[in-house]
């Protein structure tokens, strides 16, 4: 059931419940403390999310992550003595941030570890931590107990480097300030800064360029960051501009951090001495933690590290090599297990890491299950093929946020209890993942969209992937996209290119479908729970599957991105084809998805082919998700607040409906005329004559002409022709109405100093 402290309801989801609270309080300040409310607001008052257990690898918990700040009082943990080895706060017009150095093992971070990046969004939008909460009294004036919730924030940690950033929820660019698409480059780039380790300051500062925009010969450029399957990030298009900065006081660590003179980290008496760290606060990425007794400082933080028997690192890898997690534990008696089994173990708490030595046994706690390659690097490296009794098999991973939210425990066993992949046959071997299938060789826009959607589904969220023609491969597969000629839900087959196919969409639509707006429409008539489109709909934006709002937000995407990307792979033409086009467009979805394909001269193997299919995956994915964002977040409440007004409208305004009143600018025409044409709407066709609404630019407001159709010039009744082309004294003389600014010279719009004086335009336009 779900804990009325947390602020995360959705225990039931992929990634299971939130791990701490969000009621944090003097009862819950502790070294022990599970608090997710965090804080920002000035260099000696601020927190970093940091893991609940010592020797954490970030990357694989991020999702667990608890509060660890500077200053009592929070409830929370306090990050302990002479940790910070240097920070910097900047606060900037639209944001704050603090950038600094620290001896993460203090904070239970693994030495060595590159770390990751905490956000309130992930590939879910339950955020890492799920649940966490961030707080700044940063713009409250000199009220220093009057806190702003934080919509927008990320926070970097890892290589002994941090960064925090708070975007103010009042400007309008904080999702652009405090992007977090840009996880794996690190403070460099989504906050670049002149942080020195050694040094304690505050500043003020001019704003940084977005995250992932650049100019390049005067045309600004925007970053795609590619997906993990590409590997590493070897070299990048530009180097992220620093923002100047004002005003520098320094300051003395002692006295900022007074409060955690008398606090000690976990392990200290075993710790070696702090990191010193290295140039400015940089990037941070996928976690790849150093060997035992190793870090990126002079320090080794054996603390961190495992005792006992013949220490060994336990390098742990999925099948595809993108992710891979290394865990120094200890071993007992390597020599005498040169193959060994790992087996589920249910028991051990998701947010701990269980270990014990007893005899050939050794429990660990990881975070992604896999069917994984173990190899014992010591003097004798064994690989061995591990079954997994119970879990599923991840795939690449093109989120970094898509975290499974089973905490296994696995214990190690003797090669007595080992069966070899020699021995075992193919029909004993356990199915551990669901597949999706397409076709090899050049990719499209239709069918790296449906793959994509389908891993935006329960079903298929850690489906693997195989690319091929063959169709004993393609057999083998839980459901296939693009290929086989086989229309069939219920085989879940889903081509379109055969003979007879004709597929639409419904609803008015009349375009053949593509593999993508099949996934997207499909309700699968064997299993009618399946809707694969609205469950995407509804599980981006956190919405229950049957609300009303996923069936007009499925229609929209569909109707503004995913018709046109089904056209195109069917070849069929915007308009008729006599119409000579005076321009090329070949900046479309589907354009650029094409040129990720080789060139004709650029020979390319299957794997080099499969991973640019996975970026083009990734690139549709991005644009698919942006516009269902935006929709949700901006296009859908315009709506809302229409219906809302025109309510309002005809009681208090005019009760024929033929003025309508907004009390704030919003985008009208659209909504009004797709629900005029709505017969379940209350929204009566035609009756809107005139809107009246405030001036976006501040203060004045505006009468507007509705239409004859969204996009017409025409109006259903333009404002008065005597008024028309006159402005302030003349038009409020010719008017009888004070306050005139303006009528436009065609009739369509004008304005009026006052709201009052809006409306007497309107209900005197009406008459005349």
């Amino acid at each position: 059931m779900w804990d009325p402290y947390q602020v995360d309801t959705e225990p039931h989801l992929i990634r299971g419940a939130q791990t701490g609270y969000n009621i944090c309080n003097s009862t819950t300040q502790n070294q022990d403390s599970l608090c997710q409310t965090s804080f920002v607001n000035s260099i000696d008052d601020f927190c970093l999310w940091a893991p609940i257990d010592p020797g954490s690898v970030v990357g694989d918990i991020e999702g667990e992550m608890v509060a660890w700040c500077t200053k009592p009082g929070h409830g929370t943990r306090l990050i302990p003595r002479d940790a910070l080895q240097g920070v910097q706060f900047m606060r900037t017009p639209d944001y704050v941030q603090v950038i600094g150095f620290i001896d993460q093992t203090k904070i239970n971070i693994l030495a060595g570890d590159w770390g990751g990046e905490m956000d309130p969004h992930g590939a879910d939008l339950r955020g890492n931590p799920l649940g966490g909460l961030l707080y700044s009294n940063a713009w409250s004036g000199s009220d220093n107990n009057r806190y702003n919730q934080v919509i927008e924030w990320h926070n970097f940690i890892g290589g002994n480097a941090f960064c925090i950033k708070a975007c103010d929820p009042s400007k309008p660019n904080a999702a652009k300030f405090c992007e977090h698409i840009f996880d794996r480059i690190g403070c460099a780039y989504n906050a670049p800064n002149r942080a020195q380790n050694g040094t304690f300051e505050s500043c003020e500062g001019e704003n940084q360029d977005f995250p992932g925009t650049y100019v390049q010969d005067g045309v600004t450029m925007t970053y795609t960051q590619p997906p993990e399957s590409l590997g590493a990030i070897s070299t990048m298009p530009y180097t992220a501009r620093v923002p100047e900065s004002s005003n520098c006081v320094a300051h003395t660590s002692s006295v900022v951090f007074a409060a955690l003179a008398s606090v000690t980290a976990p392990g200290e008496s075993t710790s070696a001495a702090a990191p010193t760290g290295t140039g400015a606060a940089g990037s941070s990425g996928t976690s790849k933690p150093a060997a035992p007794g190793s870090g990126t400082g002079t320090g080794t933080a054996a603390g961190a590290g495992s005792t006992g028997n013949a220490a060994g690192t336990i390098a742990v890898s999925d099948t595809y090599g993108v992710i891979r997690r290394h865990y120094a534990r200890s071993i007992a008696s390597p020599r005498a297990q040169p193959l060994i089994q790992l087996i589920w173990i249910p028991h051990c708490p998701a947010s701990r890491v269980c270990m014990h030595v007893e005899r050939s046994n050794v429990q660990i706690s990881m975070r992604d299950p896999l069917v994984l390659k173990l190899k014992l690097e010591r003097q004798m490296p064994v690989d061995a093929r591990v079954m997994l009794q119970r879990g599923l098999l991840r795939p690449p991973s093109i989120y970094r946020h898509r975290r499974s939210s089973l905490s296994p425990t696995l214990l190690l066993r003797s090669r007595a209890l080992m069966t070899t992949a020699a021995q075992e046959t193919p029909a004993k071997r356990q199915k551990l993942q669901q597949v999706i299938g397409t076709h090899n060789g050049t990719f499209h826009c239709d069918e790296a969209l449906a793959v994509f959607l389908l891993r935006r589904t329960n079903k298929y969220r850690d489906a693997g992937l195989k690319r091929t023609r063959d169709p004993a491969l393609l057999d083998t597969c839980d459901i296939v996209v693009d290929v086989g000629a086989v229309y069939d839900e219920g085989k879940q087959r889903f081509d379109h290119h055969q003979r007879g196919f004709a597929e639409v969409f419904g609803h008015g639509f009349e375009t053949k479908l593509s593999s993508a707006g099949l996934v997207y429409n499909l309700i699968t008539k064997l299993l009618p729970e399946r809707h694969f489109g609205r469950e995407v709909v509804a599980n981006t934006v956190q919405l229950p599957l049957d609300d009303p709002k996923v069936e007009t937000l499925w229609l929209k995407v569909y109707r503004e991105f995913i018709e046109a990307i089904d056209a195109i792979d069917n070849g069929i033409p915007q308009y008729p084809s006599e119409l000579k086009p005076k321009y090329r467009s070949r900046t479309d979805l589907s354009s650029r998805v094409a040129a990720l394909n080789p060139a004709w001269n650029q020979p390319a193997d299957a794997q080099t082919l499969d991973a640019l299919f996975d970026k083009a995956s990734l690139l549709t994915g991005e644009e698919f998700l942006g516009k269902l964002n935006y929709y949700a977040s901006a296009w859908l409440p315009a709506r809302d607040i229409l219906v809302a007004s025109v309510a309002q409208s005809k009681e208090n305004v005019d009760p024929t409906g033929k003025i309508v009143l907004f009390e704030q600018f919003l985008p009208w025409k659209e909504h009004l005329f797709e629900l005029e044409a709505d017969p379940s709407s209350n929204i009566n066709a035609g009756d809107a004559t005139y809107v009246v609404y405030p001036d976006e630019m501040g203060g004045n407001w505006r009468v507007q002409a509705v239409p004859v159709s969204p996009e017409s010039f025409e109006s259903r009744k333009a404002l008065p022709e005597k008024w028309r082309g006159l402005r302030d004294e003349e038009l409020s003389t010719a008017s009888g109405i004070p306050g005139g600014i303006f009528i436009h010279a065609s009739g369509f719009i004008g304005g009026n100093k006052t709201k009052e004086g809006a409306l007497q335009l309107a209900r005197a336009a009406l008459l005349m």
